[in-house]
């Protein structure tokens, strides 16, 4: 396959061309690579900048592995696009084995994954050590009726320090789940998370704990609703006071009384203090879906953000700050 990207606005420029492969040989394994490379002029001169990646993978019963290395330079910039982080090289690994029970025993299957992840300076790659990676095993167990186990344990570096140099922050970790079979009218899922964690804002150590629970129920065959609630605490290492802590309940509705039309509705509502700072909001978005024929859509959507005053309370507190509104018409002529 081949990419070409070609945005230009208020005088700047910025192409994105890369090319990919991807090979499938005897039937359980593939291997894929892609070059490519951005170029971008904001008014101050051109930069250009590569982008690389090569992958390996098996895909088996019982044993697999997938190892990934790929790179973006520094510089690199994908306007028509989501590049998170550039200046980068990045290895993964990941070796599966799977063990398969009886149906109907205690026990039903278990797999197991585990490898390490390594982060580069794109300039320092074969020359520096990293500056951010682990090692991580992640253990499922499917139970007999459909209950599922999970466990998680992981450590972490980071180094702060741009150049390496400084002594690496190394954290332990715990995350641990219980998911229930999915019963006609519901399901549902508890995770819990402890452990050490790196507090990039103030390059320093600190400590995690993080509960995310959901819930879906179907109480209709036309009905879908799914529930989340995710709290967070995170407390600096040295004093053991608190850094950030964050609430976040969201709720998701669908309801669909006959084939061709479709309601959904996302609320999630986020309550964070970080460092002392406060901030509190609601995201609402809206969709319409009216397919009468194969090829023949409209589409009707609508979001919102509105964060709360904290000098003004109940409804008046809160304030929009950004909306949208899109429309998809399309219909498909029959000969």
């Amino acid at each position: 396959g081949v990419t070409y990207t070609d945005r230009t606005a208020d005088g700047g420029s910025n192409r994105v061309l890369a090319a990919d492969a991807r090979i499938v040989f005897k039937q359980l394994y593939y291997v894929l690579g892609q070059v490519g490379g951005s170029w971008t002029d904001n008014g101050n001169g051109a930069v250009s900048a590569p982008l690389w990646s090569i992958e390996a993978d098996r895909t088996a019963r019982t044993w697999g592995f997938h190892y990934e290395l790929g790179g973006i330079g520094e510089g690199f910039e994908a306007a028509s696009g989501f590049v998170p982080r550039n200046n980068i090289v990045e290895f993964q690994a990941f070796n599966r084995l799977s063990y398969y029970g009886k149906r109907g025993s205690l026990v039903e299957g278990i797999t197991a994954f585990a490898g390490p992840t390594r982060i580069w300076r794109y300039a320092d790659f074969g020359k520096e050590h990293a500056i951010e990676g682990g090692e991580s095993l992640s253990v499922t167990a499917t139970m007999r009726g459909g209950w599922s186990l999970s466990a998680r344990p992981a450590r972490d570096f980071v180094h702060f320090d741009p150049s390496g140099q400084d002594e690496a922050v190394t954290n332990f970790s715990g995350t641990f789940s219980v998911t229930t079979p999915v019963f006609e009218k519901f399901n549902a899922k508890v995770e819990v998370r402890t452990g050490g964690t790196a507090i990039f804002a103030e390059s320093a150590d600190g400590r995690e704990t993080r509960v995310t629970t959901s819930l879906g129920l179907r109480p209709t065959q036309s009905a879908r609703i799914e529930a989340s609630f995710v709290t967070s605490r995170i407390h600096r290492a040295l004093d053991d006071t608190e850094f950030a802590r964050s609430t976040i309940p969201r709720l998701k509705a669908e309801y669909q009384p006959r084939r061709s039309l479709f309601f959904r509705v996302i609320a999630e509502y986020r309550s964070e203090v970080r460092a002392g700072e406060q901030f509190k909001g609601l995201r609402t978005d809206w969709l319409l879906s009216f397919e009468p024929t194969p090829g023949t859509v409209v589409f009707l959507g609508y979001g919102a953000s509105q964060e709360r005053d904290p000098n003004r309370f109940g409804t008046e507190a809160l304030r929009r700050t950004s909306d949208g509104f899109f429309v998809k018409l399309a219909y498909q002529f029959r000969r």
